[in-house]
């Protein structure tokens, strides 16, 4: 089994799931084959009732009240970067990203002023991920008074904690 390994400990055992590998359960879209491992029943009477945690979203979650706003500096102009070259290569991987965002509206068309590049990074399995370089805009954006906090502070919040999930998130956005 290959990729990276996500563990808990549940019922007094250690479950594996190896995202990477496929693990393949015919009531989960995700795969797992429960057959495979050697799974406590409460742990399939669990995954079972839960199943749609496990599904990939097809849209987005329902619409909320509020607009998010980024803080522009004062008299910033617009941030309009030209799109980076692309080899050939990876245009088939941008239009089918494009398209599929487009289709799970993730992202619509715009007539915004704003524009940022994408720069397209291999990942492990030779596939490709499609990410925004946001640096100029970065550079002319009101800094948050309330910073991200620091990793070693919450590491050490964890302390005398029993139970740790740890999170591969899908996709960043």
């Amino acid at each position: 089994m290959q990729g990276k390994q996500m563990s808990a400990k549940l019922f007094s055992m250690l479950v594996c799931v190896f995202p990477t590998f496929g693990v393949q359960v015919e009531f989960m879209s995700t795969g797992i084959d429960l057959a495979l491992t050697n799974v406590h029943p409460c742990l399939s009477t669990l995954l079972q009732e839960y199943e749609e945690v496990f599904t990939v979203p097809k849209s987005l979650p329902p619409h909320r009240i509020h607009d998010h706003k980024i803080p522009l500096l004062d008299n910033t102009a617009p941030i309009n970067i030209r799109p980076y070259r692309h080899p050939l290569s990876q245009k088939d991987a941008i239009e089918k990203i494009v398209k599929e965002l487009l289709d799970s509206g993730v992202i619509r068309a715009s007539h915004s002023p704003f524009s940022s590049p994408i720069v397209m990074v291999k990942k492990k399995d030779g596939s490709w991920r499609m990410c925004v370089d946001y640096r100029a805009l970065n550079n002319k954006t009101m800094k948050d008074k309330l910073p991200i906090p620091v990793i070693k502070e919450l590491i050490d919040e964890l302390f005398g904690a029993q139970v740790f999930t740890k999170l591969d998130l899908r996709a960043g956005y």
